[in-house]
């Protein structure tokens, strides 16, 4: 009788303790929702205070981790409650008062790991732990980066067998295998990453540069679409763009490749391969903007050679070469006071004009070594490519 009672009470305890955990975290999802996360943390923190409850704990990690304001090796963590119209992105690195909760994941996790070694979703958040910690210290943590790498890998191996992993598992080890140029393996990975979790935007990335370079471009399209679409953060949503313009590129499609160019550049102003593109497929196609995009080129960095002879190839591929000489001349005028520009101006100048007019190309040269020498040491590499031009006027 007396165990009859003993199982009656253990049962009636166990749905009880269930059905406030489950509460609890119904309670601590809602405060999520509304953006109050230091008090979505005090919820959990107050239902388990020692860390024994394996769910609570990986929400913990989940809440710190995602929406922290600073941090501190990732063992200590600063919350705050913002407005439902708010980003936590504002407040990190911002002076402020933040509530500090010393919670290291990695402790915690890997001691409910030793008591429960066959509980998957322990693994898994072990996994993304480490994942985030690599992302943001690297080889600067407490733990050297290979170290860290192998723990994501073990962890998220583990998740995978015991069949509970979330989509970061299989993000990783996609990029994994794009690293080392697997790419049917990345795809594979990054497809399953997708199917977890469909809003992540650099599953649907790299996925679209994976096939990208196994040649199937209407797949790529696809998935570099969703990444536009799913991106927030301008940078990387101009990054998808770019990646769009050069699959259309490839594809000879100018009038879709310039329209994606253009868009990155909106969002990445200034960015030296959007213009470069932008600019390449203006030349070809005869677009009339093409002279101020190439103002617009020429000064991201007027006195570096990779511009100087990127706009040499563009223009004589294009059988433009008097319309650069007028170009670089008139920059001549412009660009009086800088003897770096003028050196660089003139030597492409000199090579622009050897062919036609061997007189006018020495005195280019002659003209930039003597720029140059204002600058550079008399070793530098520039005087032995201007004594070869020199040379070629004979």
């Amino acid at each position: 009788m007396k165990k009859l009672i003993f199982i009656y009470f253990f049962v009636i305890f166990n749905t009880a303790f269930s059905q406030n955990e489950e509460l609890v975290i119904l309670n601590c999802n809602k405060l999520i929702s509304e953006k109050k996360y230091e008090s979505a943390y005090k919820v959990l923190e107050e239902f388990d205070k020692k860390n024994l409850n394996i769910k609570i704990a990986i929400l913990k990690s989940n809440i710190l981790l995602k929406y922290f304001t600073s941090s501190i090796m990732h063992e200590i963590f600063s919350l705050v409650d913002i407005k439902p119209n708010e980003d936590i992105s504002m407040y990190r690195g911002e002076n402020g008062t933040f509530t500090m909760f010393n919670f290291s994941p990695k402790v915690v996790l890997n001691d409910l790991k030793k008591k429960h070694p066959n509980s998957c979703e322990i693994y898994n958040a072990l996994g993304e732990y480490y994942y985030e910690v690599n992302l943001k210290y690297g080889d600067n943590w407490i733990e050297p980066e290979e170290t860290l790498l192998k723990k994501i890998n073990e962890n998220f191996k583990k998740a995978i067998e015991l069949n509970c992993e979330g989509y970061l598992a299989h993000y990783f080890f996609g990029l994994n295998e794009l690293q080392k140029n697997n790419y049917k393996e990345s795809v594979t990975h990054f497809l399953k990453s997708i199917n977890k979790n469909n809003e992540y935007g650099s599953s649907h990335y790299n996925l679209a540069y994976a096939y990208l370079y196994l040649d199937e471009r209407d797949s790529a399209i696809k998935y570099a679409k969703n990444a536009v679409i799913l991106y927030s953060d301008s940078i990387y949503k101009a990054d998808a763009y770019r990646m769009l313009g050069q699959i259309y590129t490839e594809l000879k499609d100018d009038k879709n490749a310039i329209e994606n160019f253009q868009y990155s550049d909106k969002l990445d102003p200034k960015n030296y391969y959007n213009l470069k593109q932008i600019l390449s497929i203006q030349v070809r196609s005869n677009i009339f903007d093409y002279k101020h995009t190439t103002l617009e080129f020429f000064n991201l960095d007027p006195d570096n050679p990779t511009i100087l002879g990127d706009l040499e190839n563009i223009y004589l591929n294009n059988k433009k070469g008097q319309e650069l000489i007028t170009f670089f001349n008139e920059q001549l005028e412009s660009k009086k006071s800088d003897k770096k520009i003028l050196g660089g101006l003139n030597f492409y100048l000199g090579k622009l004009t050897i062919k036609d007019d061997k007189i006018k190309a020495k005195a280019y040269f002659e003209t930039s070594k003597i720029f140059f020498l204002d600058v550079f040491d008399k070793k530098h590499e520039v005087f032995e490519a201007i004594e070869e031009g020199i040379n070629s006027c004979k």
